[in-house]
């Protein structure tokens, strides 16, 4: 239990949450951070892109004074004609009033053909002479001039009667005003100063306090002043602002005053604080629903198919195992196929054992049939030893009774009586030991045939053995395949990851270029977020996949390491029952020796026999020729000795036939253990 407790401490499981929620918690911060840089770099960028890019709405305002001016004076070139004939008197003076009227010009002068102002000088004079000049040559001019530290638009026109220059019309109206940068102001936002003709003087300004003020920095006066223009930060009003400072030239190129625009940083950080916050109360949400969502998924997906695989493996290589157990297959994915290759592991398993078993009993059969029959031919043995013993003892007492025939020939009358019972104990005998002998033959055979059949037995148990390791190898190639084909899945999630991560990049440029593309680039700024967002979760899932593939290799690894042991198990198997074929080798070796003495035996008996009813002949022709016992005395001296080493022969025999049983009796006693063995290491796997 202690063991299982430090299992769960470790826990793969646990080990990958805490990854996730950490590498989750790091990236989001990382996000984040870079978020609030690449928001505050980028609001700044756009803000001096926006400052720049208004610049030339001043510019187009006055030139909308212009095109005012441009009216006004056409109205006055077209009406000239009609009002001298309507009004001859007054013409010019009428003329002029209504051109200011309805054109809102601040000067509208009329001058004959020799130069001679004709309107009245409430509606201006003429203070530049070249522009009257050039306006009574038949040339239009249109230009900015400065007057009074104030720049002004100028618009000139001949007046052409009958084809003759009759005249001119000059009209002007004043483009810095006050109001011109308030209405620039609210149009773009950002605040504008139209300096004085001198280049310092703040003539108008929509700054607050600022108006009448000079600017300090007299190097970007100077810039400007010659023609070029820049845009800094600087400090207004002891707050930072990003300022542009660019030139107002005429229609010449010469330039007349300086311009401003700029915004504070103020605004600018509370813009991109707000957005800030926003983006981070939505990372927020985002990640608390994705790591969730991540768990979830890797619970049901990974953890518990994982977990059951594991419990499977852990009982498969416990004390206790049960081969009629199947894993669940679920889907068609990777956790899928394994369970199948388990089940179908199983299942091999399960037959090789089951056949094991089987044979295993088969030769405990054969192994008690064995022990049986040895102890059987260890009981012949002995009543064989009796009778040669008994045999050897009447045949050393015929031998004296053969030697004192001489000397008691007289009774020998007496004797024959005695001579012929001897002789029947004596084929009575005989004919016990050549039944037993007989019978040991017959046990010994059945022995042979025993062990040939246990050989036999043992040769197909070895074949099915062999066919077990070749499948179990079978199946460690196919693992071995598996983990091949996850180092390929792991190359493909890398390159997922990598597409992500470039997406992401891309998404975040398409944002920053559609924030600087202003109102036209919302609709392009939504999708390059929804872009940069599938990014992020695609790179969230690549490293989810990669974990689970690493915890993939992990479990491959370790069924083709319990593949590695079982092989081992199958190769002792295989060694035992070598040793065992051996020992039963060594049996029937045993029992043909065995055999073949037993023979000899009975062969011997069996002259014993015939000597036997010889000499009983011999005994009856005593009994009728008691005188030509003499003679024949040799004759029985000589079959006496023949008994005696016939005698000596078989109790030799005997005891090598002792010698064999106690040999098979062992051997059956040390199958047995073997046995014993193979069948408790055969108990621990459940087949049934």
């Amino acid at each position: 239990m202690a063991e299982k407790k430090k299992v769960r401490r470790s826990s793969v499981v646990r080990f990958f949450v805490s990854g996730v929620a950490l590498a989750m918690l790091a990236f989001s911060v990382m996000l984040l951070i870079a978020l609030r840089i690449a928001v505050d770099q980028g609001l700044f960028a756009m803000s001096r892109d926006n400052v720049h890019k208004s610049g030339e709405v001043t510019i187009r305002e006055i030139n909308r004074v212009h095109e005012a001016l441009k009216l006004c004076n056409e109205y006055l070139v077209d009406n000239v004609a009609t009002y001298m004939r309507n009004r001859p008197e007054t013409w010019a003076a009428d003329l002029t009033d209504e051109a200011k009227k309805y054109f809102g010009a601040d000067m509208a002068v009329i001058v004959n053909a020799e130069g001679v102002q004709v309107s009245p000088e409430r509606n201006g004079k003429v203070y530049r002479p070249d522009i009257m000049k050039t306006a009574l040559s038949g040339k239009s001019i249109d230009e900015l001039v400065t007057l009074n530290e104030d720049i002004h638009c100028v618009y000139g026109s001949p007046i052409i009667i009958d084809g003759r220059v009759r005249g001119c019309v000059i009209v002007r109206k004043i483009a810095s005003t006050d109001s011109l940068v308030q209405e620039i102001k609210e149009d773009t936002g950002y605040d504008v100063t139209i300096y004085a003709t001198n280049g310092t003087l703040r003539a108008h300004t929509s700054v607050q306090g600022l108006k009448g003020t000079h600017m300090n920095d007299q190097k970007i006066a100077d810039l400007v002043l010659g023609g070029g223009e820049i845009i800094t930060n600087s400090i207004i009003n002891d707050e930072e602002w990003i300022s542009y400072y660019y030139p107002l030239k005429d229609r010449s190129g010469k330039v007349l005053t300086m311009l401003f625009m700029g915004t504070p940083y103020s605004d600018v950080r509370k813009t991109a604080n707000k957005i800030f916050f926003t983006v981070l109360i939505i990372c927020v949400i985002m990640s608390v629903i994705l790591l969730v969502s991540t768990l979830l998924i890797f619970i049901k997906r990974i953890a518990n198919p994982l977990k059951v695989v594991g419990d499977a493996i852990e009982h498969l290589g416990s004390g206790d195992a049960d081969l009629t157990m199947q894993l669940p297959v679920h889907g068609n994915d990777e956790f899928a196929e394994i369970c199948t290759n388990v089940n179908l592991f199983i299942s091999m398993l399960h037959t090789i054992i089951r056949e094991l078993t089987e044979v295993q009993n088969s030769i405990v059969e054969l192994a008690n049939e064995l022990g049986s029959s040895s102890q059987q031919s260890a009981s012949a043995t002995a009543e064989i030893l009796a009778n040669v013993e008994s045999i050897q003892r009447q045949s050393k007492t015929q031998t004296e009774a053969v030697t004192r025939t001489g000397e008691i020939l007289n009774t020998a009358e007496q004797s024959t009586g005695t001579l012929n019972q001897l002789i029947e104990n004596q084929s009575a005998a005989t004919t016990e030991s050549s039944a037993a002998i007989e019978q040991m033959l017959g046990n010994i055979s059945s022995v042979s045939n025993s062990v040939h059949k246990m050989l036999d037995n043992f040769h197909e148990l070895e074949q099915v053995v062999r066919s077990g390791n070749e499948k179990l190898s079978n199946v460690g190639g196919k693992v071995q395949q598996i983990s091949e084909e996850s180092a390929t899945l792991m190359q493909a999630n890398d390159m997922i990851s990598q597409i992500a991560s470039q997406t992401n990049l891309l998404a975040m440029n398409a944002a920053i270029e559609a924030a600087h593309a202003g109102d036209a680039g919302k609709g392009f700024s939504v999708v390059a977020d929804e872009i940069r967002k599938l990014a992020e979760n695609s790179s969230s899932q690549s490293s989810t996949i990669s974990a689970q593939l690493k915890t993939i290799t992990t479990s491959i690894s370790d069924v083709v390491n319990l593949s590695g042991e079982a092989q081992t198990a199958f190769t002792n198997i295989v060694t035992h029952l070598g040793v065992t074929d051996g020992l039963l080798k060594e049996i029937d070796g045993a029992m043909s020796e065995q055999e073949t003495a037993s023979r000899q035996v009975f062969e011997g008996l069996t002259e014993t026999k015939n000597m036997a009813v010889e000499v009983t002949e011999k005994s009856q022709d005593m009994s009728n020729a008691i005188t030509n016992v003499s003679k024949e005395m040799n004759i029985v001296q000589e079959i006496s000795d023949t008994i005696s080493n016939s005698m000596d022969e078989m109790q030799a025999g005997a005891q090598q036939i002792s010698e064999s049983a106690q040999l098979v009796q062992d051997l059956a006693t040390k199958t047995r253990d073997d046995l014993q063995i193979m069948g408790t290491q055969l108990g621990k796997f459940r087949i049934q």
